[in-house]
């Protein structure tokens, strides 16, 4: 709080035309998602997470004002952005690994 107070900005004014900006922003953010997963057939992970994001972000706005759901919201949709932002390429390496689990413990 301090920093934002040494420029002058230490109470941001609410401004009307704030939540119609953020909410288009939102639906902007989840239209490329939804294009981006259409063009390459598959990957509608990061839609799905960045509408469960969007949903908890409204809710915690409207519903239940809580901080908690709102902050959860974001994380998801920061989730969903990195999950999007890594090609699927670099996901593959999960398929080559070789897990055993032994039932046995005296092979352990």
């Amino acid at each position: 709080m301090s920093l934002f107070s040494a420029f002058g900005l230490e109470a941001v004014p609410y401004q009307t035309w704030m939540l119609p900006v953020m909410g288009g922003l939102l639906l902007f953010h989840l239209g490329l998602l939804w294009y981006s997963a259409y063009q390459r057939q598959a990957a509608f992970g990061p839609l799905y997470l960045s509408l469960a994001g969007v949903a908890l972000i409204a809710l915690g706005k409207f519903g239940w004002p809580l901080d908690g759901i709102i902050y959860t919201g974001l994380g998801l949709l920061f989730a969903a952005t990195l999950w999007h932002a890594v090609p699927t390429t670099a996901w593959r390496w999960l398929g080559t690994l070789k897990l055993q689990f032994s039932t046995n413990p005296k092979s352990a």
